[in-house]
């Protein structure tokens, strides 16, 4: 058995357990998704986090839904057991002392 297929059998061994989505993650989805459905609203004109400010408050949310979505999609959002398992190689491979 070559050392690649050892490894991959090794990973197959992770209990699903020890794969959990980070919580920072969790976090930047969700104020993806507050500052996004905030935007839709401003867009229809329904009620927002209504500040009176008029265009100042469109501009302001505007560059804030953008500089959240570029955030909070930046980072590595794992989900999908195949990329918490990529994720754990990728720890282990930085961590490792060759």
């Amino acid at each position: 058995m070559d050392e690649n297929a050892k490894e991959i059998e090794d990973f197959e061994e992770i209990e699903a357990t020890e794969l959990t989505v980070s919580i920072e993650t969790k976090i930047r989805t969700a104020l993806f998704f507050v500052a996004w459905i905030n935007q839709i609203f401003a867009f229809f004109g329904a009620p927002t986090l209504d500040l009176d400010f008029g265009q100042v408050y469109g501009v302001v949310s505007s560059f804030a839904a953008f500089g959240i979505s570029i955030w909070a999609w930046w980072k590595n959002n794992s989900y999908t057991k195949p990329a918490l398992i990529g994720d754990a190689v990728m720890n282990a491979a930085k961590h490792a002392k060759v």
